[in-house]
């Protein structure tokens, strides 16, 4: 009886991390060279290959995108 309910709180747990992913973040500028660092870029679009997300950076080219958690079998 033990073993059946610690069994079905494992895959209770085990289903409900299904959604869960990770916040990807980070800024866009140009490249910078020797003497010149990058400018920040504003309005630039930012997707996850294979999913339907986008966001476009912020005026100091900062971003903030959900990356979705897929299971590779």
């Amino acid at each position: 009886m033990l073993f059946n309910n610690c069994i079905t709180v494992l895959l209770w747990v085990i289903a409900s991390l299904q959604g869960y992913g990770q916040t990807q973040q980070g800024y866009v500028k140009t490249q910078g060279r020797p003497n010149k660092p990058g400018v920040p870029l504003s309005g630039v679009t930012i997707r996850v290959r294979g999913t339907m997300n986008s966001v476009l950076s912020e005026a100091d080219g900062r971003f903030s995108i959900l990356i979705p958690f897929h299971k590779r079998l």
